[in-house]
């Protein structure tokens, strides 16, 4: 077959949540339950605020909350509550006027401390910012962003500057940390003007994360200051190659085909800051901790609300949660002018596409693509577009343009060559198809998907059925758990006129996915060859309930009404 606190939701806040941490550390971190003893007032838009935070609305539990506090001032739960939610949809005055309320007995985490320590460092009120920073260590000791924040503080108050670096230097990170301790010990000397220990910093970063996004811009960039442009592009190579189609460094690329440079490093301390928690944040998320990704995402934005690459980020965080109107918001409030401003874009036609505004998404993308023409990511998206919007046509027309100037086709073609071939099979342009169908076969002899979808088209074309059994049976070998290829196996059995070995792969391929109308026909095909009408009947009736295309439910009607002919 062809597949066509809430701070007890702070729980982990990242600042212990991490997998390197704990559990004992874990513990301390997360702040003991109160206990919930409410007034009759304030009970109902509480009740409500649970709702609507299990709902995922967080904007709305967020202000309930805060209506319950007002109900109900002296309950001991609300703050946590009001706090934790406030920072979830970034309402930043909110969290830091429930965070002052928080006295240490209060045990509010560690984050409270964190945005407090922040706020007071950024009014150069260092003696207060270290004070809270030290309880957030206290609630959640060990973090390396709790040391990086502090030697940011040090160098921002020139507090014992040297010695603050070469605390951080012996600071023994996890060995899961250790690349981004080293960009953030590079930016460190980028800040006192150490330019030759920063970029060797940054080069062992490099080496311990190649497809690290920040690491490789700055040291990219520096490379380009100092005359390097072949070596900046090649670390931009390198990280193109290992992140496809991200294009976060077009405006790098940009700088190299045009000979300009990039502007000398500069950072202010709120930049610094918001990098560290920028870096949690994505910690976080790759965790799959969605709260605690978005509350210090939140935190990053209140330090530096117009960098793009953070709203890009905080955009990417809602927008693979399936929050369409948040992450919409982050990405379009990017300048066109802003190096994460094309990525953005892409990211928004995806959206689009996924929740079915294929119109939308494919003006929006042709447009990109009239702009941007050397970038072939765009043009291969709008054809897998228009296939995924069965406008096989015009994906044909996409991927010959893609496919028109490769001379020597290799093992990467192999897509192209199988999209634009099951294109033209969609069309019944089968000569085509089996055309460009065999030339990925002979760039990648071994993929089950073209072997598959060429057998199955000779199945249904009642040709070469003995290669396409062969085609099939080594498909179900690389991948013998895959429903679809073991039904066109029992399919082809059942062209070659074996019923009973039919019949054994099919009912294989139905345990794996019962929810296939082209498998449930099949099967009831081989209990009408096998004279088991009943069965079949209740086959092909199961099809007709999955919904299946107008072609397949007017086939299956047609056999229904025959068998009942035949009754």
């Amino acid at each position: 077959m062809v597949s066509g606190r809430c701070l007890v939701g702070l729980v982990a806040l990242a600042l212990g949540a991490c997998s390197v941490q704990t559990t004992s550390q874990s513990e301390q971190f997360v702040p003991q339950p109160k206990q919930q003893v409410f007034s009759f007032a304030a009970a109902k838009p509480y009740i409500a605020a649970t709702v609507a935070e299990q709902q995922g609305d967080m904007a709305a539990a967020a202000d309930l909350y805060v209506q319950a506090l007002v109900q109900d001032p002296d309950n001991p739960e609300l703050p946590y509550r009001v706090f934790g939610t406030a920072l979830t949809v970034g309402n930043m005055d909110v969290a830091l006027r429930m965070a002052k309320t928080f006295y240490p007995e209060d045990e509010p985490g560690a984050l409270a401390w964190l945005i407090l320590a922040i706020e007071q460092a950024q009014k150069d009120h260092f003696t207060d910012a270290y004070a809270y920073l030290n309880r957030a260590q206290q609630a959640s000791p060990g973090l390396l962003q709790f040391e990086v924040i502090k030697r940011y503080f040090d160098i921002a108050a020139d507090n014992h500057v040297a010695e603050a670096l070469k605390t951080f230097a012996e600071f023994e990170a996890h060995p899961v940390l250790a690349a981004r301790k080293l960009y953030h010990l590079g930016r460190m000397h980028m800040r006192v003007g150490d330019e030759v220990a920063a970029q060797a910093a940054w080069i062992l970063a490099n080496q311990l994360e190649p497809g690290a996004l920040f690491t490789t811009r700055e040291l990219g960039a520096m490379y380009e200051r100092q005359g390097e442009p072949d070596k900046a592009k090649a670390l931009y190579d390198a990280f193109m190659a290992r992140n496809p189609n991200v294009l976060l460094l077009e405006n790098a690329y940009a700088r190299i085909r045009s000979g300009t440079l990039p502007p000398a490093f500069s950072s202010t301390l709120a930049q610094d800051l918001s990098e560290t928690m920028f870096g949690f944040a994505l910690l976080m998320w790759s965790q799959g901790m969605d709260l605690p990704a978005r509350q210090l995402m939140s935190t990053t934005l209140w330090l530096t609300p117009k960098d793009s690459y953070m709203q890009y980020y905080a955009g990417l965080v809602h927008d693979y949660a399936d929050r369409v109107p948040q992450a919409l918001a982050h990405y379009r409030t990017i300048e066109a002018d802003e190096p994460s401003w094309l990525a953005s874009q892409l990211r928004m036609v995806e959206l689009l596409a996924r929740h079915g505004e294929h119109v939308s998404a494919i003006q929006l993308l042709e447009g990109l693509r009239q702009d941007y023409p050397h970038l072939e990511v765009l043009q291969l998206t709008l054809a897998d577009m228009y296939y995924e919007h069965q406008d096989f046509k015009q994906a044909i027309a996409q991927y010959d343009a893609l496919l028109q100037g490769v001379k020597e086709p290799t093992k990467p073609h192999v897509r192209l060559y199988f999209a634009r071939g099951s294109s033209h099979e969609r069309l019944q342009q089968y000569a085509q198809a089996e055309a460009d169908l065999k030339q990925a076969l002979a760039l990648d002899g071994e993929n089950a998907t073209v072997l598959n979808y060429l057998g199955y088209m000779w199945l249904e074309m009642d040709k070469n059925i003995d290669q396409a059994f062969d085609y099939i049976s080594k498909a179900v070998l690389l991948r013998p758990h895959d429903a679809s290829i073991m039904d066109s196996l029992g399919w082809a059995y059942y062209k070659k006129g074996n019923y009973a070995q039919a019949l054994l792969y099919l009912e294989r391929a139905l345990k794996m996915h019962a929810t296939d109308a082209t498998i449930n026909e099949h099967l009831g095909d081989v209990y009408a060859k096998l004279a088991r009408p009943d069965e079949a009947q209740q086959q092909w009736q199961r099809a007709l309930e999955l919904q299946p295309d107008k072609a397949m439910m007017q086939r299956l009607q047609r056999k229904l009404k025959a068998l009942a002919a035949n009754g």
